[in-house]
């Protein structure tokens, strides 16, 4: 207020200004009887007219509203991770390791790592959610450099989702994407610890399912994460060989050490998932290694505090940290 009374201030007519109306309306007592008063070059302290009758806490905040301020937007890419449960509980921090934290450590001032994971959706429900959820995510300039899609836990259930429509469905959305310019990584589902109790899944269903999404990705030109063999060879397991968890086979061995109840990932289960993640992105997409991404903003030894702003808008290199 005592800024507005003691400083020179050049004024435009207000009802000229972009946006006016809409400050107006959120400003309320600020009548239109005060907005005829200030005429071009007139300033407020020799406006007594102005001064007796404008409320100038309110007209502060009015020019807060409408002057633009001149300041540099910034925007941090992201790895989009989508997919049912397994992908939701990929932040667990109560695990002893998990994918989503490791992986934002890993791309931390690069990329940021965004979870879109729902707990019981299959690939029926994916293709209806994939394009609002690339819209929200894109809205605020954000651009998705990568994205996983992992699919087939659930579909793979009983009375779920037929082969043939997962198929079709894992393809919509993975063609979807990549119409969009994401790089896309495909994921399949790993097995199952029927020995836990699990009735309306089995370990070679999720098997099918697997193949099928490696079929659709490698139609389709994108990389594909085998879980399902991924988690057998932990266990130095040879074809031909009983299946670990697989009921009835007496392997001898089961993946309660890799899944939490048969199903859901435990922390050394992400940590192969998180694993063969970064292999495939530096095998695949090496654009997208750490290494070779520049930081958001410089490093605090590279800003020179005396000359701010301009410092810290300086271009920064991929390998600068």
């Amino acid at each position: 207020m005592d800024i507005f009374k003691t400083h020179f201030l050049p004024l435009i007519s207000l009802n000229s200004l972009p946006g006016f109306p809409a400050a107006q309306e959120k400003i309320p007592g600020l009548g239109r009887h005060n907005l005829t008063i200030c005429q071009p070059n007139e300033t407020l302290v020799n406006n007594e007219k102005l001064a007796r009758h404008l409320d100038f806490r309110k007209l502060a905040m009015l020019f807060t509203m409408l002057i633009p301020l001149e300041v540099t937007k910034v925007t941090v890419d992201k790895i989009l991770l989508f997919g049912d449960s397994i992908t939701e509980l990929s932040y667990n921090q109560e695990l002893s390791f998990n994918l989503s934290p490791a992986l934002q450590h890993e791309y931390f001032r690069k990329l940021q790592v965004v979870a879109r994971g729902f707990g019981g959706y299959t690939t029926e429900h994916g293709r209806h959610i994939v394009g609002p959820i690339l819209d929200a995510e894109e809205a605020g300039g954000s651009a998705i450099r990568l994205m996983t899609i992992f699919f087939g836990t659930n579909d793979a259930s009983v009375d779920a989702v037929t082969l043939e429509r997962f198929i079709e469905n894992l393809t919509f959305i993975a063609k979807l994407v990549a119409e969009r310019g994401i790089s896309l990584i495909i994921v399949g589902p790993a097995l199952i610890n029927e020995d836990g109790g699990i009735t309306d899944k089995s370990t070679m269903r999720n098997l099918e399912y697997s193949n099928a999404a490696c079929k659709v990705a490698s139609e389709l030109g994108v990389p594909f994460i085998d879980l399902w063999h991924a988690f057998l060879k932990s266990k130095g397991w040879v074809e031909g060989e009983p299946i670990p968890g697989k009921r009835g086979d007496h392997s001898g061995q089961d993946f309660d050490d890799l899944l939490s109840d048969g199903v859901h990932f435990t922390g050394k289960g992400y940590k192969i998932w998180y694993d063969l993640l970064l292999q495939t992105i530096r095998d695949k997409y090496p654009e997208l290694g750490t290494e070779n991404l520049p930081t958001t903003l410089p490093h605090i030894s590279n800003v020179d505090n005396s000359n701010l702003p301009a410092s810290l808008w300086q271009d920064v290199g991929a390998g600068q940290n």
